[in-house]
């Protein structure tokens, strides 16, 4: 295919060849008419006619080197041309190169930040978010040690009772999944009631509620029922069933990261820990499967509780015992969909800690009617706090007669039975058996010591 160059190249030719035609035919009739070949004017026309030929060929030959050069232009533009067109498709190529290398570095990307999730979400399994979130922390890399917070929270313990027995007839591995089919039941109550989960230890959970004591309690009795299912399984499977312990109290306590760089872990200091784990411990030694501080019991928006001078006295629902008000009968009424369920509340004891010179009050949790146990609690109820009362202050034989009633009634409350021991023990005799007053400390003031932690 012709190049401009070219085409023009051919018609600047033609062009040239039919003036050169014209000059020459005009020369030839000039000539033909002349007369004996002498005619001036034709002379001087043939002269001109010439001279312009002459002219034209000098034109022609300038029109030809420029020719020349446009081709020798064209030719070098279209090496430029050609070259650029290289250079484009060498950058067209190394565009893609770019763009696959883009793009397997975004997908590397995805895949490194899916995996930074999966690594986050699986640290958060053992730093939970909320721990984080006091810490006033988005990530787990954003932890250092020594980062801690004070704040008033309240503590749950849970425990299985005789766990190392009930191990003993298991292998190392059925005993691993034991634990972890059981803590996989429970501990979603715990979660769904506000609280968060701060460590497992061993078949022991420990978890922090920040909002409300009523949060623990919820927590408590829906662990429980979940236990209950759990247990018709195990009965139905032929396998013991298991109870648990559950302890409950409120206090300031620190969140915070201790060990040193390479090593770190998330903890809670408080002597509240210490008490709440104590309170679980004593779950096994009264019987009950919820005990609950007086100071978490105070917490709760619809419960009031009153001492005076030392006595337990009532609110206008409670009865009277001579000059002396006593607790009955109380009743929490959950007002939040989501808060504690209905149940009741019975004081055990008042008890001094090892390490501690302060004595606490305690309390049992009684919810599930259903439960023969239970039912018989809430029946002798009011006779069983009235003889804690007389306990309490110092009518003994009082309160020992009314123990043993009540054992006789319902000799599976393991509280009955610990202050009718109680009452037993301080009786004082004569060489003949007759009684002659009580031993008790100088000091006494009704707690009751536990040397063991």
């Amino acid at each position: 295919m012709r190049t401009q160059v070219e085409i023009q190249e051919i018609e600047n030719e033609s062009l040239f060849t039919k003036e050169e035609e014209i000059l020459d035919r005009a020369l030839n009739i000039v000539k033909s008419r002349s007369i004996d070949g002498e005619n001036p004017i034709l002379d001087e026309f043939q002269s001109l006619a010439i001279s312009y030929k002459k002219l034209l060929r000098q034109v022609k030959k300038l029109v030809n080197i420029t020719d020349q050069q446009q081709r020798v232009m064209s030719k070098l533009n279209e090496t430029e041309l050609e070259k650029k067109n290289q250079e484009l498709l060498i950058a067209i190529k190394e565009l893609k190169t770019e763009k696959k290398q883009l793009s397997i570095a975004e997908k590397m990307q995805n895949k490194l930040l899916k995996n930074l999730e999966k690594i986050n979400s699986a640290l958060e399994k053992f730093v939970p978010k909320d721990f984080l979130k006091y810490l006033g922390k988005d990530s787990i890399t954003e932890i250092q040690y020594g980062d801690q917070i004070q704040k008033k929270m309240t503590i749950l313990f849970s425990d299985i009772r005789s766990f190392t027995t009930l191990s003993e007839s298991m292998t190392p591995q059925e005993t691993f999944n034991f634990i972890n089919s059981f803590l996989q039941m429970i501990a979603p109550a715990v979660r769904g009631s506000n609280g968060f989960i701060d460590k497992y230890i061993g078949d022991a959970i420990m978890a922090l509620f920040p909002e409300s004591p009523g949060d623990a309690i919820n927590a408590s009795v829906k662990m429980i029922q979940r236990l209950k299912e759990y247990n018709q399984d195990r009965i139905e499977q032929n396998q013991i069933p298991i109870q648990i312990g559950i302890g409950i109290h409120t206090g300031v306590l620190m969140l915070g990261i201790i060990g040193e760089e390479e090593r770190m872990s998330s903890t809670v200091i408080s002597d509240a820990v210490n008490l709440a784990s104590r309170l679980e411990g004593l779950t096994k030694m009264y019987g009950s499967q919820i005990i609950i501080s007086e100071e978490s019991l105070n917490q709760l928006n619809d419960v009031l509780l009153y001492k005076r001078n030392g006595d337990y006295i009532k609110d206008s629902n409670m009865g009277l015992i001579g000059e002396t008000e006593i607790e009955f009968d109380r009743r929490i009424i959950s007002t939040k969909p989501d808060g504690p369920p209905n149940f009741y509340f019975r004081f055990l004891d008042k008890v001094r800690v090892k390490g501690k010179k302060e004595s606490i009050d305690i309390y049992e949790i009684l919810y599930d009617m259903e439960d023969p146990l239970v039912s018989l609690k809430l029946k002798y109820k009011k006779d069983y706090q009235i003889a804690v009362f007389d306990y309490m202050s110092r009518r003994f034989e009082l309160a020992y007669a009314k123990f043993k009633k009540l054992y006789s009634l319902n000799p599976q409350d393991k509280a009955i039975g610990l202050f009718l021991k109680r009452c037993e023990g301080i009786r004082r005799y004569d060489a003949n058996g007759k009684l002659i007053g009580h031993r008790i400390p100088k000091n006494w003031d009704g707690a009751t010591q536990l040397d063991t932690k």
